[in-house]
């Protein structure tokens, strides 16, 4: 059986019979609630929106959403689940409470990347890697 390594950003892919460079696309994501206040436990989800732009090469419904995540520097969280609304714009929920672990528990702003692979025909093509700020606050 193959086993599968990437590297974060997706540059090197190796097998334990071959390794392939392959390309990262530039999402945009956009995450919603922007902000997640501490204090109040209400909220099940943190929602993303994926897209690329006109000419990218890739279609959004060639992301492997189990492969999706939500990072900050080491911690990562996966999507739950996804959907492509309108075939150009995936759809993706992160369980708020996995994605508030990945964060700090310090109020601030924080820049969060959103990663994932891009399978065409059960072959990797690449891999797609956006970000968006999402505000910690604690009142």
């Amino acid at each position: 059986m193959k086993k599968l390594l990437a590297i974060l950003f997706g540059i090197v892919v190796a097998t334990s019979l071959f390794a392939q460079i392959v390309p990262v696309y530039d999402a945009n994501v956009e995450l919603h609630p922007a902000a997640i206040n501490l204090s109040n436990l209400s909220g099940t989800w943190v929602t993303g929106s994926i897209g690329f732009s006109a000419g990218a090469g890739v279609r959004t419904r060639d992301i492997v959403v189990s492969t999706v995540r939500l990072v900050y520097g080491e911690n990562s969280a996966p999507a739950i689940q996804g959907s492509v609304k309108d075939n150009n714009l995936l759809m993706v929920k992160f369980d708020r409470s996995a994605a508030i672990s990945v964060l700090p528990n310090v109020p601030g702003q924080y820049l969060v990347s959103v990663v994932g692979d891009i399978v065409v025909n059960g072959a990797l093509v690449g891999t797609f890697l956006g970000t968006d700020t999402i505000t910690i606050l604690n009142k």
